[in-house]
Parts: C-alpha cells; sequence; structure tokens
C-alpha cells in the first residue's frame, strides 16, 4: 500500500502491477522485448534458435516464435552479464555491435576475439534438445549411460557460459568499454571513444519502451562514461550500450533516428514475457 485506495505488487524492486481507482494497471514490457532495443537483438535470438534446430535436425515448421525458449535463454543470458557488473559494483561500460560490424570511432587497448559464451549457450540448448526431444516437459527415454554423458556435458558447457559471463563482467573494471557483438562475441575491452567539442546530436531519457514519453537532458551534466556511450552509439548506429554506475544504476542507451536514447534502470529482464 503506498496511498489511499492504492496498491502496488514489487518483486525484488521491479513492480508487477498497480490496482488504483479500481482498476488493475500493468507496467510496461521489458525492452528486450519490445520497443527500440528489442528490435536490435531480435535477428540474433531468432538465428540462435535456428542453429540450435539445425544441429539436433529440428525442422522450424510454421516459424520460430520470438518467445521461443532458446531465443529466451539469449535474453536471459544478457541480462546476467549485465546484473553480474551491477553486482561487482565498480561500474563499467559495455557496448554492443552487429555481427561483422567494427566501432567506428572507437579506439580499443586490447584487441581480441572470443566466442566462448556463444558457444557455450548453443551447446547447451542443443544438449537440452537432445536431452528433452521436442517435449521440454518431459525427457526421451535414454538408456542410462547417455542420460549420465548429457547431463554431465551440459553441466560442463554451463560451467564454461558462467565463466565466460564472469570474465566480460570483470573485464568493465579496466579503463575503458568493453566491445562485444550481438552474438556476445568479445572483441576488445578498453576501449576509448572519441569525444567530439560539441555534440550533432540531442540526449533524451525515455520513461515508456517506444519512447513516445522522453525528456531532453544536458549532456554535460553526465560523466565521461555516459557521454562516451551516447557518442558510441551516434556513431555506430545501430548499436546498443549498457552503462552500470557505481550506486549501481543501469541505462541502456541507443540511437533512434538523428538522436541518442536512454532508459535508466533497465534490466534484461524476459521472465515477465514467458
Amino acid at each position: 500500500m503506498f496511498a489511499p485506495g492504492d496498491l502496488k505488487v514489487t518483486l525484488h524492486g521491479r513492480t508487477l502491477c498497480n490496482y488504483k481507482n479500481g482498476r488493475m494497471l500493468f507496467p510496461e514490457r521489458s525492452l528486450v522485448n519490445s520497443g527500440f532495443i528489442y528490435r536490435f537483438f531480435k535477428p540474433t535470438s531468432l538465428n540462435l534458435v535456428r542453429e540450435v534446430m539445425a544441429a539436433t535436425g529440428q525442422k522450424p515448421g510454421c516459424g520460430i516464435h520470438e518467445r521461443d525458449f532458446r531465443a529466451m535463454a539469449y535474453l536471459f543470458t544478457l541480462q546476467e552479464i549485465s546484473e553480474r557488473v551491477q553486482e561487482l559494483k565498480h561500474g563499467g561500460c559495455i557496448f554492443i555491435v552487429p555481427e561483422k560490424r567494427r566501432p567506428l570511432h572507437t579506439e580499443v587497448k586490447y584487441q581480441c576475439s572470443d566466442r566462448t559464451i556463444w558457444t557455450c549457450l548453443k551447446g547447451k540448448l542443443i544438449l537440452h534438445d537432445q536431452y528433452y526431444g521436442t517435449n521440454s516437459a518431459m525427457p526421451v527415454q535414454h538408456d542410462a549411460e547417455t542420460a549420465t554423458s548429457l547431463q554431465s556435458q551440459t553441466q560442463d558447457v554451463e560451467d564454461g557460459l558462467r565463466d565466460a559471463v564472469e570474465t566480460v563482467a570483470r573485464l568493465t573494471a579496466v579503463d575503458g568499454a568493453v566491445i562485444v557483438n550481438r552474438r556476445l562475441e568479445l572483441i576488445g575491452f578498453g576501449a576509448v571513444v572519441r569525444l567530439g567539442q560539441a555534440a550533432p546530436y540531442r540526449v533524451f531519457r525515455c520513461e515508456d519502451r517506444r519512447a513516445t514519453k522522453k525528456k531532453q537532458i544536458a549532456i554535460e551534466s553526465y560523466g565521461t562514461r555516459h557521454r562516451s556511450a551516447f557518442e558510441f552509439c551516434f556513431n555506430n548506429q545501430p548499436s546498443v550500450a549498457i552503462v552500470v554506475s557505481q550506486d549501481g544504476g543501469i541505462k541502456t542507451v541507443t540511437r533512434v533516428g538523428k538522436h541518442v536514447y536512454f532508459w535508466e534502470n533497465v534490466f534484461f529482464d524476459a521472465s515477465t514475457e514467458i
């Protein structure tokens, strides 16, 4: 209860619904499941599903639904990376670019190429489908040796995925940003964006996923980390930046049209859409 006649239901700080004036009101859907941010990640999440299905001999049939649990697993991994950076409490910034795209106007001090997250995530989902078949409710009938082998392999790839997520999160402690592509391949870290004298764009703080409610902010009121994220997204369209402050706040940044938009305290939370 937060006002006479009003009721708010929350879980772990997230508003699930409000009851006001006799009506049940639900919050906006997750940004990663709708709106401008989701548009950026959707093609890769669906490609993951296709690759897993191809590896296990499945056919898409009538098409792949964007709420397929394998597509959602990709979004959950993005969520885990963001939450881990937040838990480390040192702040950090992650720039995400399309596959086979090198960032512009950015100096990457430590360049690399590591596909561990994608490989482990894909491997985990392939093993899941091999264990359960096409029915996720009940596993298929395996002999004891096969079942044990699949469970052991799954544990190995889950451990590898967790370690890879931890590595990316901890690299955000290095001065500069971490850069990955949409397949979560680590491209480099210690990245520094060259800031211009005057930004040729405006920056808006958005209150809803489709940016119909927004307010222009003064760019100079933000520090180097945020300004670098704004500049990066402007110069590298399409792209997304995840900025985690030392106080734990998260901003998700992208370019929309001629300007840069961001959303505050947004987690990559797909759970409400399953």
